[in-house]
């Protein structure tokens, strides 16, 4: 019952799509980078819905977004990728996370399904560990 193979096959695609970036678009301006980055590497599918996983995986994640963020921009390795993300305007992968997490706790609250009202209504949604971590993680 882990996410763990999520997270593996998550590393493998921002990986993937990060190298089919580095080669082909290296030599494009900051903005166009910027564009790409952002429309190729910042899509998680399904990563709202992980809550249970060993820290090292997401850390593992994280790892391989900054690594691809910074072979794509030229960023030597001994330099901070963070202050180069927030001058950018790149999210980091805390960020993307919240925002996903927060939108779709957000869409299930505000559904006007009856099924889906029903379910928000009972004492069980709140108990569920999905929702202690989109609270935890959103709050």
């Amino acid at each position: 019952m882990l996410d763990k193979s999520d997270i593996k096959q998550q590393i493998r695609a921002t990986y993937s799509r990060g190298n089919m970036l580095i080669s082909k678009f290296r030599k494009c301006s900051i903005d166009v980078k910027c564009k790409l980055f952002k429309a190729f590497c910042n899509n998680f599918y399904g990563g709202n819905l992980w809550s249970s996983y060993p820290k090292y995986a997401f850390l593992k994640l994280n790892r391989a977004y900054k690594r691809i963020f910074r072979q794509l921009f030229g960023i030597q390795n001994k330099e901070d990728t963070s202050k180069f993300m927030l001058l950018y305007e790149i999210d980091f992968v805390e960020v993307i996370f919240r925002k996903l997490c927060s939108s779709l706790f957000f869409r299930i609250l505000s559904s006007q399904n009856v099924l889906i009202c029903n379910i928000v209504d009972s004492q069980f949604f709140y108990d569920s560990t999905i929702v202690q971590k989109w609270l935890k993680d959103i709050f």
